[in-house]
């Protein structure tokens, strides 16, 4: 089984994630949803999704006000949370095509030391009518590929063919797979990144795995197509300084542990799996 996992603390949202996993040929997932504003929308996403069983959707848990974002604890109490044996990470406002789980299942079936991310494009974001939506932040669901490109991911290339080998900072965290044993065996995502900012934690934990024997692969076939919510909610943290510290951040991390001063394998997801039974 895929567990896809989608962390979220926007309004709206919903929408463009379920309509596209409800229409996937794969239908053996389930849809982890780690959600800051469980409490306010859970009624209208059992009304939304039709109850379907496969969604779990809990509240994610409290934030240190110290932090300057909760992404990698969220990502690790969700990873814990899964049933499946290959993790989907899904991050909301994205939509997918019809046979994208399909193609991810594949791949690890035919080599369970592949993690792979697919490619994709920003696309213009529709009218805005309701910033406090629960399901839609639009005039109704937004349950279409979007259409009208406004950023293109620098990734694409022609010369290598659609499904190759990449470097490990290559895979990313909106839209990719890795086994589940993957994150075990690294130990998950650093939660120390809470601390400084908002990029880089896909690369460590790439890092880490690639230094652990996985294969780092780009599956430029499974493309995703991202609504630009930045046009209507972006992250105020992110700024050029906020990059600059968490690459510095980055950079002596990943020294550190190649000079054996700080461990490959963390310790970040076992307090999560003590709270949820390890499958």
């Amino acid at each position: 089984m895929i567990s896809v996992i989608t962390i979220t603390n926007r309004h709206g949202g919903i929408d463009i994630n379920w309509s596209a996993l409800r229409r996937q040929t794969h239908k053996d997932f389930e849809w982890i949803l780690s959600d800051t504003r469980y409490e306010e929308r859970k009624e209208a996403v059992k009304v939304y999704t039709k109850s379907d069983g496969r969604i779990v959707h809990f509240k994610q848990g409290s934030r240190d006000p110290h932090a300057k974002t909760w992404l990698n604890h969220a990502e690790n109490e969700a990873i814990a949370k899964a049933s499946g044996e290959l993790i989907v990470l899904l991050q909301d406002y994205i939509h997918i095509r019809p046979d994208a789980l399909e193609k991810f299942w594949l791949q690890y079936k035919a080599d369970p030391k592949l993690f792979v991310s697919g490619v994709g494009h920003q696309y213009l974001c529709p009218p805005v009518v309701d910033l406090q939506g629960l399901i839609t932040v639009f005039e109704k669901p937004y349950e279409v590929k979007p259409t009208t490109v406004v950023w293109q991911d620098p990734r694409l290339r022609k010369d290598l063919g659609s499904f190759y080998e990449c470097r490990p900072e290559d895979w990313e965290a909106n839209w990719c797979m890795a086994p589940r044993q993957l994150f075990l065996d690294v130990g998950g995502f650093d939660e120390d990144y809470d601390y400084q900012g908002h990029a880089f934690d896909n690369c460590s934990v790439a890092f880490r795995a690639y230094a652990l024997g996985y294969k780092p692969y780009l599956d430029q076939s499974n493309e995703s197509f991202s609504i630009n919510n930045d046009s209507f909610s972006k992250e105020k943290l992110k700024t050029q300084e906020d990059f600059m510290r968490i690459a510095t951040f980055h950079q002596n991390r990943m020294k550190d542990i190649v000079s054996g001063k700080h461990p490959l394998k963390y310790s970040f997801l076992d307090k999560y799996l003590k709270n949820d039974t390890v499958k």
